[in-house]
């Protein structure tokens, strides 16, 4: 689903949708991070921070489990939390802005993970 390269040349494989294994990265700097859902590609590079969201929905008529309906990478830079949402209802991804500490419907978010900070942070969906 995705991959970190970190700041001493390292690189790490995330898990799956499901399970992506965010909490068990090492923690050093992350470089870069390339993901990929589908058929939909995407990656983030130069940001002080990092952070990932699986969003699921419940259905209060369906017992079975919940639905992941949201994948959501974020990227800290100067007090704004740059995202990339990519929803799996739609197939689409979108970009937004916040302010850090109200990155998730107007609340923060835990999980950071610290990142190689560059002057000019980019985001690519390809």
């Amino acid at each position: 689903m995705y991959t970190i390269y970190f700041e001493d040349g390292q690189v790490w494989q995330g898990g799956s949708i499901e399970n992506s294994n965010w909490n068990d990265m090492p923690n050093k700097l992350i470089k870069r991070i390339d993901y990929s859902i589908l058929d939909k590609h995407f990656s983030m590079e130069g940001f002080e921070a990092y952070n990932h969201i699986v969003e699921r929905v419940q259905f209060v008529l369906n017992a079975n489990k919940p639905k992941i309906s949201k994948v959501i990478l974020m990227g800290l830079t100067n007090g704004e939390v740059y995202k990339l949402i990519f929803n799996l209802n739609t197939m689409q991804i979108t970009e937004e802005i916040s302010y850090y500490g109200k990155e998730y419907y107007n609340k923060a978010t835990t999980g950071w993970k610290s990142g190689l900070k560059m002057v000019y942070p980019t985001t690519n969906i390809i």
